[in-house]
């Protein structure tokens, strides 16, 4: 099939061709005609004047009706070349519609199939595009998931303690022994062999703990005394009914604590404060004889690393601050209280040592509401450890030889870690327990 424009140029081609032969049809009669008048004229010149104008009349008559005669011949070719001229032009005419339609029409289909054809494109891009952003999306979300269990895998990151020696004949003293790394402590020092007791403050949940931890250590050697941290006279009462019932104590470990409160203990402190340096300091100057004379003997205080938020104002030791803030102060004044207790005891062959357990997944939220213990519990169910992994740092300072080499030293996954300057100030340190004397009722 020829191009519409080659269809166009035909059209021309043709139109042209019919002008030229009417107008040569018309030229040619012209030109007889003329040529048959003249030779008339002629004719009858040569015949005389008078022969001419006596015939004039006549041949007036006859050449006006000669002439209208021609003239009518003329007519009828005229109108016979007219409609000639005009049915060629219809017949042109309706060809060059023809074509131009044929033509319209392709050049319609042709841009109806292009119009298909880049419809089909777009809806092929838009379909590419559209696979390409849920790939990029895809690829966004999986790169977004592994970065999340990455950290997730930092955050627990735990070794376990790979000290295996016995702990036979030894006692082992726990605060808060009845849950969380506490219990898990308590489990394993008892499969070792270490005559365990656990001091809690509700002698109910004791009693289930120590059921427990004999079951799952396969030990009957584990028992339990109720203690209240946050009560200065339950220490004294602790201290005193243990010392009376027990001669040897090789392990101290004060694991027990409370987590960020408000409030006070019945003896005017900031409970956390009172239950988690105070409490712990007092039971431990009241323990420090029979520890001397069970030496080599240890004290194992569980801190944590939130006290690198806290700074001790010793003008405002005993204040209410927000939750956090009592809680990252009573885990400073832990880590200043072991540093200075290893100090005191240098030679004695009693070690003090403090450590971060890691973030541990327990019911330390139950203090809190329904709607903080629910998000606490999402949260940690996340990023926190369990109690089994977070007893293992306790589980390697109460056993490993490895920690002599660190006396007052800070652990953190079973291994020794750096302190901040605030926790590595001595004279503070020394304040600190100067202050707590007089706080408990212990100076001289």
């Amino acid at each position: 099939m020829s191009s519409p424009l080659g269809a166009l140029d035909d059209l021309g081609a043709l139109g042209a061709l019919g002008v030229l032969a009417v107008r040569g049809a018309l030229g040619a009669l012209g030109a007889l005609g003329v040529l048959a008048v003249r030779g008339a004229l002629g004719a009858l010149g040569a015949l005389g004047v008078l022969a001419v104008r006596g015939a004039l009349g006549a041949l007036g008559a006859l050449g006006v009706l000669a002439v209208r005669g021609a003239l009518g011949a003329l007519g009828a070719l005229d109108a016979l070349g007219d409609l000639a001229v005009r049915g060629a032009l219809g017949a042109l005419d309706a060809l060059g519609v023809l074509v131009v339609r044929g033509a319209l029409g392709a050049l319609g289909a042709l841009g109806v199939l292009g119009a298909l054809g880049a419809v089909g494109a777009l809806g092929v891009l838009g379909t590419l595009g559209a696979l390409g952003v849920l790939a990029v999306r895809g690829a966004l979300g999986v790169l977004a998931s592994l970065l999340f269990l990455l950290l997730i895998k930092y955050l627990k990151r735990t070794n376990y303690c790979l000290e295996t020696r016995r702990l036979d004949g030894k006692t082992v003293l726990i605060t808060g022994g009845n849950s969380g790394i506490g219990k898990e402590t308590a489990v394993h020092l008892a499969r070792r062999g270490a005559r365990v007791i656990i001091a809690c403050r509700d002698p109910v949940r004791a009693e289930a703990a120590v059921t427990d931890i004999r079951r799952r250590s396969l030990s009957l050697a584990v028992h339990h005394r109720q203690l209240d941290l946050a009560s200065l006279a339950s220490v004294r009462h602790f201290c005193r009914c243990f010392l009376e019932a027990e001669k040897r104590l090789d392990v101290l470990i004060n694991n027990a604590g409370t987590p960020g409160r408000l409030g006070w203990t019945s003896d005017g402190f900031q409970i956390c404060f009172g239950t988690n340096h105070l409490g712990p300091f007092l039971l431990t100057n009241l323990l420090l004889d029979r520890l001397r004379e069970s030496a080599p003997s240890r004290v194992v205080t569980v801190s944590s690393d939130t006290y690198t938020f806290a700074k001790l104002d010793f003008s405002r030791l005993n204040a209410e601050g927000n939750r956090f803030a009592n809680y990252s102060r009573s885990k400073l004044a832990n880590i200043l209280f072991t540093r200075e207790l290893a100090r005191r005891l240098e030679g004695t062959g009693v070690t003090a040592h403090s450590l971060h357990p890691g973030y541990i997944f327990t019911n330390w939220a139950s203090h809190y509401s329904l709607g903080v213990r629910l998000v606490c519990y999402l949260f940690m169910s996340l990023f926190f450890i369990s109690s089994e992994l977070g007893s293992q740092t306790t589980i390697h300072c109460a056993t490993s030889d490895q920690v002599l080499a660190h006396n007052g030293g800070y652990f953190s996954n079973c291994q020794p870690a750096k302190l901040s300057a605030q926790a590595l100030d001595e004279g503070a340190a020394k304040k600190l327990w100067d202050t707590s004397e007089q706080l408990v009722g212990l100076s001289h």
